[in-house]
């Protein structure tokens, strides 16, 4: 039987908020894709399921940084629409906010319940799945 629930692409290098990133995704309804590199994330981009949605931090160390693996995305038929919500711990400058064509921006530590209302939002804008037999909204609440 096949999975109708909304999808997270989750790409974060720091283990610990990656696995707690997913874990409050997953009981909020969402099936969620972790990665810890953004090369594997957007190899994973090529052939997997498509997400909703693309968490990502924007300071990976590893391959390429979120930057990069932003552009990438924006740069390929297959993923170029899907919604992108950055995230990071570094201050930004004002050009810096400006370049970033992303659709939400969070500073960490992130504030989780204004976090599931973003993705909950892009999701909906894009019609798309729903969240299994909870919506991010109860879990929220």
């Amino acid at each position: 039987m096949r999975d109708n629930r909304s999808r997270v692409l989750l790409v974060e290098d720091q283990e610990s908020t990656r696995d707690g990133l997913a874990e409050a995704l997953a009981l909020a309804g969402y099936l969620v894709d972790r990665f810890d590199a953004g090369g594997r994330a957007f190899e994973y981009l090529g052939s997997g399921p498509t997400p909703d949605v693309i968490l990502l931090d924007l300071y990976l160390r590893s391959d390429m940084d979120g930057w990069q693996f932003a552009e990438k995305v924006k740069a390929s038929p297959r993923a170029a629409e899907i919604p992108i919500v950055a995230m990071t711990g570094a201050r930004l400058d004002t050009q810096d906010c400006e370049r970033a064509r992303f659709d939400a921006f969070f500073f960490k530590p992130l504030e989780l319940r204004s976090l599931l209302r973003t993705i909950e939002r892009l999701v909906e804008l894009r019609g798309g799945r729903v969240l299994g037999d909870r919506t991010a909204k109860s879990f929220i609440a």
